[in-house]
């Protein structure tokens, strides 16, 4: 703790923590609404195919492999083996 020059330790401020909070919170509801409301009025946002056109191009056989081997939980018939083989 940090003390003052004649040995006593500093007052701690935290009457500003609420207004801080509370000005963040604001803040953050703000933005979500802003997000919501754009996210309606547009199609997608500018950007996003060159983004997921960029991802969607990289390709690699042992990702393909990995990506393969998780998917096959969720297949019908899988899924029941496998939730019947967790749940022994």
């Amino acid at each position: 703790m940090a003390t003052a020059l004649s040995g006593n330790p500093l007052p701690i401020r935290n009457h500003m923590a609420p207004l801080f909070q509370t000005g963040l919170f604001v803040l953050d509801i703000v933005m979500l609404a802003t997000m919501a409301i754009e996210a309606q009025s547009l199609a997608y946002f500018p950007g996003d195919v060159a983004v997921s056109h960029a991802v969607q191009a990289h390709s690699s056989a042992r990702l393909d492999e990995v990506l393969g081997e998780v998917s096959w939980f969720g297949f019908h018939p899988n899924a029941t083996v496998s939730s019947e083989s967790l749940s022994l």
